[in-house]
C-alpha cells in the first residue's frame, strides 16, 4: 500500500498523464515514464510499473503518430482519459479501484483492431523489456525486475546484455580529439 505522500505524487503524475494524452504531448509522456520507473524502483509495486509502460506506450504510439491507425481512436482516448480521471480520483481512498482502472486502460490498448493489436501489444511488450532495465539498473534483481513486469528474465537478460554491448561499442569507437592524443602521448612519455 502506497502511504498519503506516495498517494497524492501518484495523483499529481495521473493528472499530468492525462493532460499529456489530450493535448498529445508525448515528450511529456515518456518524461513522465521515466519518473514513474524512478519511483517504482524505490516501492517496487505493480501499479507504478505498470503506468510507466502505459505513458511510455502511449508516448510511443503519439511520438509515432500510429494513435490515427486505431480504428475510433478518438472513442479510445476518452476511455484512456476517463480511466485516467478515475484512477487520479481513486488513488488516495481506494487503491484497490486504482489498480482496476489501470489494468483496464492496459487492455484498452490490448483491444485494438486485429492489425493494431499486435503492433500495440509489440510496443508494451518493449516497453516493459525497455522501463525493466531501467529498474534493472537502478537496483531491483532481475528476477524482481522480471516479475513485477511479467516478461521473463531471458527476455529482460538479451535486451541488457545487447545495450551494454552497444554501449561498449560506443567507448569502443569513441575517437579522441587531437588534443586529447598529443595530452597522452605527452602523459606516456613523461611517464616512463
Amino acid at each position: 500500500m502506497l502511504d498519503k505522500k506516495e498517494c497524492i505524487a501518484l495523483g499529481s503524475v495521473l493528472q499530468k498523464m492525462r493532460t499529456a494524452l489530450r493535448e498529445k504531448n508525448s515528450r511529456e509522456l515518456k518524461q513522465l515514464s521515466d519518473e514513474l520507473i524512478s519511483e517504482a524502483c524505490a516501492r517496487q509495486d505493480a501499479l507504478t510499473i505498470t503506468l510507466a509502460v502505459i505513458s511510455y506506450t502511449l508516448g510511443k504510439l503519439i511520438e509515432r503518430s500510429d494513435y490515427i491507425k486505431i480504428k475510433n481512436w478518438d472513442k479510445v482516448e476518452r476511455k484512456l482519459l476517463t480511466y485516467l480521471e478515475l484512477a487520479e480520483s481513486s488513488v488516495e481512498n481506494k487503491q484497490e479501484k486504482c489498480e482496476v482502472y489501470v489494468r483496464k486502460m492496459r487492455e484498452i490498448l490490448s483491444q485494438q483492431s486485429a492489425h493494431m493489436r499486435n503492433y500495440i501489444e509489440d510496443i508494451l511488450r518493449k516497453a516493459a523489456i525497455n522501463k525493466g532495465a531501467r529498474l534493472y539498473e537502478q537496483g531491483l534483481s532481475l528476477s524482481k525486475t522480471a516479475s513485477l513486469l511479467g516478461i521473463s528474465i531471458w527476455e529482460l537478460a538479451e535486451y541488457i546484455g545487447s545495450q551494454q554491448l552497444k554501449k561498449s561499442e560506443e567507448v569502443k569507437h569513441k575517437t579522441m580529439s587531437e588534443k586529447e592524443r598529443i595530452k597522452m602521448l605527452v602523459d606516456f612519455f613523461e611517464g616512463s
